[in-house]
């Protein structure tokens, strides 16, 4: 990953937050945040992407002084470099970034930014719920064994308000209803955009609290599993198939449960 790690330094990370307001130190320490070194020249803060069994598969990374990062990408004999807020470094898998933890309720944000802020507001009220994200932006494929990692949970998915961050939370929404104890797709009070529209920091940004949050969840309707027809890329093979199958019958609905990488029935 051409990282270097370097010891945590309140300095720097504080320095950090300043070109982020809305988010904490203790928000970068629950997510996981370590400083470090890219391709031996760019300070970093740098996030672990993990799968469901806690591994880290891949790193999301802002510049320490909110510049730029170089994207390194090969054509034939050519390496094209290109300039991005937010580097994921190459090799990195499909999974969550931030902490989910054993909690029960889980908000899923469209990028690692307003993850952070989430999470800096629940740590500052003291309330106990889980933040990520999916690493590869609005447009990513959720994939079933990322999907998995919100089985028997209640989910609110909320994403930015332009189109592709609607499309994002429909896609995601969707998914996740049919693992999830309760899905719901959350609408930031904002008009929705062609592209960069304004997202959750934003909304924390110009004086709102998590209640105001909360209470946007609690107006919006869970996903109804027979409306979530998208499915994540699945192999021939993959048991999501199955699963979904199983999660769709009244028969077995809420008995299922996904455990160490199996699905298991409960009587």
């Amino acid at each position: 990953a051409h990282l270097e790690f370097r010891d945590w330094n309140e300095i720097f990370i504080s320095m950090f937050c300043d070109k982020k307001p809305g988010v904490t130190p203790a928000a970068i320490k629950r997510c996981g945040g370590r400083l470090a070194i890219y391709r031996k020249e760019h300070p970093v803060v740098a996030f672990p992407i993990r799968n469901g069994q806690g591994e880290i598969v891949g790193w999301m990374l802002y510049h320490r002084g909110g510049r730029l990062l170089p994207a390194y990408a090969k054509n034939g004999d050519e390496v094209a470099v290109e300039w991005v807020k937010i580097l994921v470094t190459f090799g990195s898998k499909p999974g969550l970034m931030g902490f989910l933890g054993n909690y029960e309720n889980v908000w899923k944000t469209e990028g690692p930014s307003d993850c952070l802020a989430l999470t800096a507001a629940a740590i500052g009220q003291g309330i106990g719920l889980a933040v990520v994200c999916n690493p590869f932006g609005s447009k990513e494929t959720p994939r079933s064994e990322v999907v998995a990692q919100f089985a028997d949970r209640n989910v609110n998915v909320i994403h930015d308000a332009d189109n592709d961050g609607e499309i994002g939370a429909k896609k995601w929404g969707e998914a996740i209803a049919t693992v999830a104890r309760k899905c719901r797709i959350v609408k930031l009070p904002y008009e929705i955009t062609r592209s960069a529209g304004r997202d959750l920091r934003d909304f924390l940004n110009e004086g709102k609290a998590l209640m105001d949050i909360l209470a946007l969840a609690e107006a919006s309707e869970p996903v109804r599993l027979e409306e979530a027809k998208l499915r994540p890329a699945e192999a021939p093979d993959d048991p999501w198939r199955l699963a979904v199958t199983i999660l769709a019958s009244e028969r077995f609905s809420g008995n299922l449960r996904y455990w160490r990488d199996e699905w298991w029935l409960y009587s």
